[in-house]
């Protein structure tokens, strides 16, 4: 179990530089719609709507698997994380961040940082199309990639756990 003082703070106050890349990865969506409202209707249609349409929906099959895969890769990181024990020189001094968030930390980039890459998708929809409803429907689709993949404390607490349990045998 975790030491329920020290550790569980260390824990939380790595949680906070993790939300605060969440955060951030969301306002990023919230700058796109308001870039896309602001534009509106004033993008210039560059391509035959034939391939647009074909492309969007390659991109709806793209962004669906992706969201999947982000899926199973974090939990693939996540696991590989809490198999390998701690070194054990490791020392967490006041202001470190803890191992076990610095373990927890890229399996939550990568899943949100795929979750995300969806927008970009809608983004390009909308530039080559012109229409604001394809983005809207990728931004959506994003918002819940990152509605389910955002930090949660009770993930990095078993990753602890686990790191802890390995590395005592």
């Amino acid at each position: 179990m975790l030491d329920p003082t020290r550790e569980v703070r260390q824990l939380k106050a790595g949680m906070f530089k993790v939300w605060t890349v969440w955060i951030a990865m969301f306002l990023t969506l919230v700058l796109a719609l308001i870039f896309a409202f602001l534009l509106g209707g004033n993008v210039e249609q560059v391509h035959h709507p034939r391939n647009i349409r074909q492309i969007t929906q390659i991109l709806y099959g793209v962004s669906v698997v992706g969201l999947i895969l982000a899926y199973f890769i974090r939990k693939y990181m996540l696991h590989r994380a809490s198999a390998k024990p701690l070194p054990e020189e490791t020392s967490n001094t006041p202001g470190q961040i803890s191992p076990y968030i610095a373990r927890y930390k890229p399996a939550v980039v990568v899943s949100l940082a795929i979750a995300e890459s969806i927008a970009a998708f809608g983004l390009t929809i909308f530039f080559m199309e012109g229409k604001l409803t394809p983005f809207l429907i990728f931004l959506a689709i994003s918002l819940v990639g990152l509605f389910l993949y955002r930090p949660k404390f009770e993930e990095v607490e078993k990753l602890a756990i686990s790191i802890k349990q390995s590395s005592e045998t």
